[in-house]
């Protein structure tokens, strides 16, 4: 067991980052858009999460997904990798919309669904660096 850090900048939430499922047909949103507008910022989170994810590979390291906000979200999902010694070796994006279900030596196996739903499996190479730390890369 170990505790694993590393710098992050806590980030406050107000009542605009609080969000309604786009599927919801409109005449139900934008009322409920215009309510939770008027929450009062004493009913909302203290911050943001820093992480959404966690899972080890099988060489032993931390993958530590990042929580995007939002208001601000990324392009591609990004990960913090930690060595076992607890170290940050480095971070890595993975494909937007993949359910992560493995990750291996030399690579990522997950989960992805078209347009369509129709669900596929793929697996991404995974290229280790070679080096004192024997990161990811």
């Amino acid at each position: 067991m170990r505790i694993v850090r590393r710098e992050y900048e806590t980030r406050m939430p107000v009542a605009a980052d609080i969000l309604v499922s786009p599927t919801l047909a409109p005449e139900y949103r934008i009322p409920m858009e215009r309510e939770m507008l008027r929450v009062p910022q004493s009913q909302i989170a203290p911050s943001f999460p820093a992480f959404s994810w966690v899972m080890s590979d099988a060489a032993g390291y931390l993958w530590v997904r990042e929580y995007q906000p939002p208001r601000e979200q990324r392009p591609v999902p990004l990960w913090t990798v930690f060595n076992p010694e607890g170290r940050v070796l480095g971070y890595i994006e993975t494909p937007v919309g993949m359910n992560i279900w493995e990750i291996g030596e030399d690579y990522i196996l997950g989960k992805v669904e078209d347009e369509q739903d129709v669900e596929y499996v793929q697996v991404w190479p995974l290229e280790r660096w070679v080096g004192s730390d024997a990161g990811t890369g």
